[in-house]
């Protein structure tokens, strides 16, 4: 109580304290009322749970969770989530678990240990091109004689991947002879000399009886007589003082004539 003579400022602040009391201890009362009813509570199913016990040992039967109770009779409603623990030491027995006891798709790539993927883990024509990266294909990783014509693409092989001096007659098809390099017909049917068949044979048959020519990669040059051609020596072909007179030499007896020979 207040006592006498006590100003109003005062008297407010002491009621408000006092109510402030009053509401901490019903806060405190119902806290343990709480409380008192989940211990109560938990009491209580104890309680039922000892009595089921009881009644199943009077009847004969086992408690589950028992020693000697039986193999199998610890089920999934009896474990907790979370509650078996792996590793070495857990509740898990090492190289026990099996197929059979993963799910589909459970193991991924953080589940694998390095290098633990051998050949014996993967199935027949399994790998494909995407699980392959980019160069890491090297010669060490191909057997011998394990490329053939269907494993390299068209144009794939350049004169860079070709070794020196290996190219023999039978790597080269006949036509290439008979249809590019040495080619017959008429004179007309010629290709036009370029670069790319510098080097190249043309037999052209209705050039006198028939005359060879080669490409110099810029024109077709005549290697030899026609077959019909008649062959005649100019000065051209003369060297100097190769032309013996008297008889016997390389001029014809009486053939000369004053047209033949120089003035003086």
């Amino acid at each position: 109580m207040p006592a006498v003579g006590t100003s109003p400022g005062k008297l407010a602040k002491e009621v408000a304290d006092l109510a402030r009391k009053t509401d901490k201890r019903s806060k405190r009362v119902d806290r343990r009322s709480k409380e008192a009813n989940e211990h109560s509570g938990a009491r209580a199913k104890r309680a039922a749970k000892l009595t089921q016990k009881h009644a199943k040992w009077a009847s004969g039967a086992k408690d589950e969770l028992s020693p000697g109770a039986g193999a199998g009779t610890v089920t999934a409603v009896e474990l907790a989530d979370d509650a078996i623990v792996g590793g070495t030491g857990g509740d898990v027995q090492d190289d026990s678990l099996t197929a059979a006891d993963i799910a589909a798709g459970a193991v991924d790539t953080s589940e694998l240990a390095a290098d633990s993927v051998t050949t014996a883990e993967i199935a027949a024509d399994t790998i494909a091109a995407g699980d392959v990266a980019a160069n890491a294909i090297g010669a060490s990783e191909l057997a011998d004689n394990a490329v053939d014509t269907n494993a390299i693409a068209a144009s794939a092989v350049t004169s860079a991947k070709i070794a020196a001096n290996t190219i023999a007659i039978g790597d080269i098809g006949q036509t290439v002879w008979s249809a590019s390099v040495h080619q017959v017909g008429l004179d007309s049917a010629k290709p036009a000399a370029a670069a790319g068949n510098n080097g190249f044979l043309y037999f052209s048959t209705d050039i006198n009886g028939g005359t060879l020519y080669r490409s110099n990669g810029s024109a077709w040059v005549k290697t030899a007589r026609g077959a019909t051609e008649t062959f005649s020596v100019t000065a051209t072909e003369l060297a100097n003082n190769a032309v013996v007179g008297g008889t016997g030499g390389d001029v014809q007896d009486d053939s000369l004539t004053a047209a033949d020979i120089a003035a003086g």
